[in-house]
């Protein structure tokens, strides 16, 4: 084994350990590998990524476009209208699954295209060192890795694609691995295989078992954890949480509520994060949303629900 391979592998053996993360889908469990990385480490990373940037010369607006997705503002992309608190999405949709995203980025993909971009080897040699195991793929849970993949993607997968899509009147977001189009017109066989050309043009597969065709018409669809639904009677669609991630959300707050010195509050906030932002981009929350809401409330002042009034509860859904 060569001193550089040596010193890289000495690297990730010190500063990541790695973490089986279980995830429920169904009536089956999947255990999913990541790596947790030391301070030290997010310390080196972090001014690494600064440098990069530099390098790169990106605008502060392209920087948050990057950093800041998230699965409810790629949703509400799609949105094709809005009336006051009245949503209506695009009937047709095709969700793309990116097979083992993370896996399958090599440091030679990331590499070469850092180097057309212009960035020094020597910045590129110590991503590799901190951002790669030493089997020269991304590490999963590196605090580079989010920004190099969506990077990537953005310039090989994000930007061919829309301007393969112009003026076909399709709609397309991406988050992380997941890609969705959206349209009223039926988006047909012969743009799919052209959506998997780009894809594989980017050096990656599509989860051909997780390609999904959706029409609205024909009931709720799941997209990025939220369910969309048309309702005939309010001539419109409702957005709400899927049932998997309500369930976590009620867990967190009962055991927070019970032993609250066990959890951090910077944890239960980041829990019901997502839930607030939706309540407040709707305007209101249904029946369900909002006794997690009062939970959250509750837990949030240390008073039980039932002591809660009223006019403290609105403030959560109000709309932006």
């Amino acid at each position: 084994m060569g001193s550089t391979q040596l010193s890289l592998f000495s690297f990730f053996e010190t500063n990541y350990s790695q973490v089986l993360k279980r995830e429920y889908k169904g009536n089956s469990v999947k255990k999913r590998a990541y790596f947790s990385q030391s301070k030290i480490a997010k310390g080196i990373l972090e001014d690494l990524l600064l440098s990069l940037v530099r390098e790169l010369k990106l605008e502060r607006n392209e920087l948050e476009e990057l950093m800041q997705k998230s699965p409810l503002q790629n949703i509400a992309k799609h949105i094709r209208m809005e009336l006051g608190k009245k949503s209506l999405f695009p009937r047709y949709f095709v969700v793309i699954d990116i097979k083992k995203a993370y896996e399958n980025t090599s440091f030679k993909m990331i590499s070469d295209f850092l180097r057309k971009k212009g960035v020094t080897d020597e910045l590129i040699e110590k991503l590799r060192e901190m951002s790669f195991t030493p089997d020269k793929r991304i590490i999963t849970g590196a605090t580079s890795s989010p920004f190099l993949f969506n990077y990537y993607c953005e310039k090989t997968i994000d930007e061919k694609l829309e301007r393969y899509m112009h003026g076909k009147n399709i709609v397309y977001t991406r988050f992380f691995d997941d890609l969705i189009f959206s349209s009223q017109e039926p988006i047909g066989l012969r743009k799919r295989k052209r959506f998997l050309e780009i894809i594989r043009g980017a050096g990656y597969e599509s989860n051909s078992g997780k390609m999904r065709v959706l029409d609205l018409a024909h009931g709720p669809i799941l997209l990025n954890g939220f369910f969309i639904s048309y309702d005939k009677k309010k001539g419109s669609c409702d957005i709400t949480l899927d049932r998997k991630q309500m369930r976590k959300i009620e867990s967190v707050l009962q055991n927070a509520i019970a032993k609250p010195k066990k959890y951090k509050r910077e944890f239960v906030d980041g829990t019901v994060g997502t839930l607030k932002h939706l309540c407040r981009r709707k305007g209101f929350a249904t029946v369900r949303e909002q006794k997690l809401l009062d939970l959250y409330l509750s837990y949030s002042i240390s008073a039980p629900p039932s002591k809660l009034k009223k006019r403290q509860l609105e403030r959560w859904y109000e709309p932006f």
